[in-house]
């Protein structure tokens, strides 16, 4: 298995067009939707989205805890921030 994890999304603004550009991520990986701390925790700088879409490979720097907490069946749950707002989760 390797030691990241490749993840998909969508982005859309507050009127619900998709997001176009660069955008900072913050990423966060939970064992339960309620825990408020993280198992792992990642920044992706100038993350391209496209038609609101992006795609980024998680752990590609501490990808061999991320890869542990996987294999365990740890993370349940992912927390995503787009450019310092809010926390959104899966």
């Amino acid at each position: 298995m390797p030691s990241y994890w490749p993840y998909q999304g969508l982005l859309f603004d507050v009127e619900g067009n998709p997001i176009d550009g660069s955008v900072n991520l913050s990423v966060k990986v939970y064992a339960a939707i309620d825990d408020i701390n993280a198992l792992w925790v990642g920044s992706i700088s100038d993350a391209g989205t496209r038609n609101g879409t992006f795609s980024i490979d998680l752990g590609t720097v501490g990808g061999e805890q991320l890869k542990g907490i996987i294999e365990r069946g740890e993370a349940q749950f992912i927390g995503i921030t787009v450019n310092d707002g809010i926390e959104l989760t899966l």
